[in-house]
């Protein structure tokens, strides 16, 4: 039966890869929703105030998760540094203070002190681990270039295009006019790490992947979907139902506008592709939630291939980006220090409920006239 279903849909191998990758994840996100929820102060419900809470059950809440997760941020990361570069090669030395002060703006201009915030805030309290996806975002218009340069033409040739005596041949070609690079967290219910990945360097995983949501907008020029793909794949964001697919459990929280849910991933095409003679060349694919066809399906943009030897250039690693702070061997998903922790505050708290209520019981007893009571 598998065999056929493999056949008849040649894509059910990387939904299975996914599906077992979500399945490990989301067997976790439960937990990482208490953790969350116990940093907010509030046991329970997620809307549960401590006061509220008290006041409910009349138990003491005690509350650590906040000032340790604050502590230990604040340890691990202040602000962010400035980039300093040395070059690889002595003839590249004059680039070296250019490129130097384009990368220091591009990494303020895309917020990354801001992401690595958040994640370090998933990493230390929520979930152990973290993502982040570094992409580049380009808009275009289509221009009528030359296809041939004029600087090429004889002196006689160029000044009559000049004069407009001659027209070169032209062809319409999507022009650049915009460009941001993003550094976007991903979060841990998105993530997907595979199955029987068992190391620390997710580098080393054959593939790394996340879940999304885009706009309508965003989907057509993203991913290229076309109008009669609308219906299929417009429909209500999951995480609505505030369930187990995402840390965050208010439900009316992602109810505003119809979405496009995808999955996204990113794989080393040497594992797959017997002809790939290049371990950096990596491969894009993109699945639809309506959709039986990834609408993308190609190597990675970023990169570009050495016509001489072949080598990668431009982006030689993952472009997904995973932090954890401790490995637990042979696992990829470790536990986050409030999950550690977590026994403890409970400890705490009871402890701290039986002393208030021992107080409370005892006031008669410790308050009373020794003249009047009898030895």
């Amino acid at each position: 039966m598998a065999a056929r279903e493999t056949d008849n849909n040649p894509w059910a191998t990387w939904q299975g890869r996914i599906n077992a990758s979500k399945y490990r994840r989301d067997q976790r996100i439960a937990s990482w929703q208490e953790n969350v929820t116990a940093r907010k102060g509030a046991y329970g419900k997620a809307t549960d105030s401590p006061d509220r809470l008290q006041a409910k059950s009349g138990r003491i809440t005690v509350n650590p998760d906040w000032a340790l997760t604050k502590a230990k941020i604040a340890q691990l990361y202040s602000q962010t540094p400035e980039v300093r570069l040395t070059p690889r090669y002595p003839e590249l030395q004059a680039a070296v203070p250019a490129f130097s002060r384009e990368l220091n703006d591009t990494i303020t201009d895309a917020s990354v002190g801001t992401t690595i915030e958040e994640v370090l805030a998933d990493v230390v309290n929520a979930s152990g681990i973290g993502g982040v996806l570094v992409s580049c975002d380009v808009r275009t218009e289509p221009r009528d270039v030359p296809t041939v340069d004029p600087a090429m033409l004889p002196p006689d040739q160029q000044a009559q295009v000049l004069s407009g005596q001659i027209q070169l041949p032209t062809a319409t070609v999507d022009h650049p006019v915009d460009r941001q690079y993003l550094a976007e967290r991903i979060s841990p219910a998105d993530l997907l790490i595979p199955a029987d990945f068992t190391g620390s360097n997710y580098d080393a995983a054959r593939w790394l992947g996340h879940e999304g949501r885009m706009t309508w907008t965003q989907a057509q020029v993203a991913l290229g979907l076309t109008d009669e793909q609308k219906e299929k794949v417009l429909g209500r964001d999951t995480r609505t139902a505030g369930s187990t697919s995402t840390l965050n459990t208010d439900a009316t929280t992602f109810s505003d506008t119809d979405v496009v849910t995808y999955t996204q991933i990113f794989y080393w095409r040497h594992f797959y592709h017997a002809e790939e003679t290049n371990f950096r060349a990596l491969q894009r694919l993109v699945f639809v939630e309506g959709l039986e066809e990834p609408p993308i399906n190609e190597p990675y943009q970023a990169q570009q291939r050495n016509e001489q030897d072949g080598l990668m250039l431009g982006v030689t690693r993952n472009p997904i980006r995973v932090l954890t702070l401790t490995y637990i061997s042979d696992e990829s998903l470790p536990p986050s220090d409030s999950t550690i922790g977590r026994s403890q505050v409970h400890e705490l708290g009871a402890s701290r409920d039986a002393m208030v209520q021992q107080r409370k019981h005892s006031i008669p007893i410790r308050w009373y006239d020794s003249n009047r009571v009898s030895a």
